[in-house]
């Protein structure tokens, strides 16, 4: 089950406009920075307008880890809007973590929301 849906916090991998110093990290409002992290070979980013969506592929990709509460995931779902979908990403050392990826993607990661 989602921690989230228990009301814990959880493990969001972010690789976009989320990271520090881009256009929309305000909107982790609080979240605890725990570090950097790099996704197995499995991942690619793709252009979703102006802004990159995670895609299957064969790349390694680069991101930031932060703890958040279920709220801030909450209003991250909004935000991100219909081009997203929570899923999970494998990182290099064998964590699986919660990323926005394209909406529709439908290899892995799989999707722990509906996109409804």
């Amino acid at each position: 089950m989602d921690p989230a849906a228990l009301g814990e916090p959880v493990i969001l991998w972010v690789y976009g406009s989320l990271k520090r110093g881009e256009r929309h990290h305000d909107e982790l409002g609080g979240a605890e920075l725990l570090g950097h992290g790099r996704t197995l070979p499995r991942y690619a980013l793709s252009r979703s307008g102006e802004y990159p969506a995670l895609v299957a592929g064969s790349e390694v990709v680069s991101g930031e880890l932060y703890r958040v509460t279920p709220e801030l995931l909450a209003r991250l779902d909004v935000f991100e809007g219909a081009g997203y979908q929570r899923g999970r990403v494998v990182l290099e050392d064998g964590r699986e973590v919660l990323a926005y990826v394209a909406s529709g993607w439908t290899g892995s990661p799989s999707p722990t929301r509906s996109s409804s």
